[in-house]
């Protein structure tokens, strides 16, 4: 065992990696730009990026490899969040309209209940008056019975006034 090949047991850890250059006066910050992990046979240097955009010191390396790669990089860059903006609009947008149609659906609904429920009162107001007592007096009591009903199950049905099932999300 006395070469250099063979010296670690099977199944030993590697020593932790060591920060070298690069990483310096970061701070606090997600990411070092640059690690170098060292075995004895060769060096290994592992870069680990979080970010839409790589730091200054990359964007110089890439521009040493193309004049042109920091602005194409960077251009990428607005033109993504360009687009990610434009999209929250387009979803904004859908929901007001959503919003919008759900209260006029909700409108609508009540001005049909209400003038269903005034035929209905007329009607009954009609046969009492017209001397058919009884079915007077029941279409106005199945009206009212209806009226009541709606608005009572209607609202534990759907919920708390206001609320809109379509903006709610899972």
């Amino acid at each position: 065992m006395g070469g250099k090949r063979g010296n670690r047991r099977p199944g030993a850890q590697l020593p932790a990696p060591r920060p070298t250059e690069g990483t310096e006066g970061r701070g606090d910050q997600p990411r070092p730009s640059r690690v170098t992990l060292g075995t004895h046979l060769h060096q290994t240097r592992v870069e680990i990026r979080r970010g839409p955009i790589p730091d200054a010191a990359e964007l110089i390396r890439y521009r040493e490899a193309h004049p042109d790669a920091p602005a194409v990089i960077l251009h990428e860059f607005q033109a993504q969040g360009a687009h990610r903006r434009a999209r929250e609009e387009t979803c904004l947008e859908l929901e007001r309209r959503a919003l919008e149609a759900s209260i006029l659906s909700e409108r609508l609904g009540v001005a049909c209940g209400l003038a269903i429920a005034m035929v209905g009162f007329g009607c009954a107001t009609f046969l009492v008056a017209a001397g058919h007592e009884a079915a007077g007096t029941a279409i106005f009591g199945l009206d009212a019975g209806a009226l009541v009903s709606a608005f009572i199950l209607g609202r534990t049905r759907t919920g708390a006034p206001g609320r809109s099932h379509v903006l709610e999300r899972a």
